[in-house]
């Protein structure tokens, strides 16, 4: 399992502005082309086709679902080719969970939680986790950062999911390719 871990603060200095740009930048090419579509979890009486209808995922759309990951919606989502990332609502104490989701039930999970840097100071703290290549992108957002960008975390951790998910991370010897016909 693979651990990264970024966090964000107001830059200060010319340095910190270009870092802040490339970070932005490297986000953005990871989200373009992909269209998000966000819906809710159905509930117990409703059909899988219907949220289908209503979300109606094409190929390479990512599809955010607020609500516990569910093996069956899921498998709908990847079967139209889209992504299926589950939205969940956590505690900081109760992110650990998140660590745990099977890759059956989702393609990736993200959760956030505000984390506290002292007396009054609230930041937030956004996981994603990739069950199929073992990624876990760690977000960090300082109490100003999350004041004026508060979606930068999630961005970034969905970018970060969206780019490793369906990558194909398998080990092994590398073979190289005859650049002419076999006969």
């Amino acid at each position: 399992m693979s651990v990264e871990v970024e966090r964000f603060r107001v830059p200060r200095t010319a340095g910190q502005v270009r870092s802040f740009d490339r970070a932005c930048a490297r986000m953005d090419d990871r989200l373009a082309g992909h269209t998000i579509r966000m819906t809710l979890k159905p509930a117990r009486g409703d059909d899988i086709e219907k949220v289908l209808m209503r979300v109606r995922p094409r190929p390479g759309d990512v599809v955010v679902v607020r609500g516990r990951p569910d093996a069956e919606l899921t498998a709908a989502i990847r079967d139209c080719g889209g992504h299926a990332v589950w939205q969940l609502t956590a505690t900081l104490a109760s992110l650990a969970r998140v660590l745990s989701i099977d890759r059956v039930l989702a393609d990736a999970c993200v959760a956030g939680a505000p984390q506290r840097f002292g007396p009054g100071l609230v930041g937030e703290r956004v996981i994603a986790v990739v069950p199929a290549c073992g990624l876990v992108a760690d977000k960090v957002l300082d109490p100003q950062i999350r004041a004026r960008w508060r979606e930068l975390g999630w961005d970034s951790a969905l970018a970060d999911a969206i780019s490793a998910d369906r990558h194909d991370r398998v080990g092994g010897t590398l073979r190289v390719r005859p650049t002419v016909a076999v006969r």
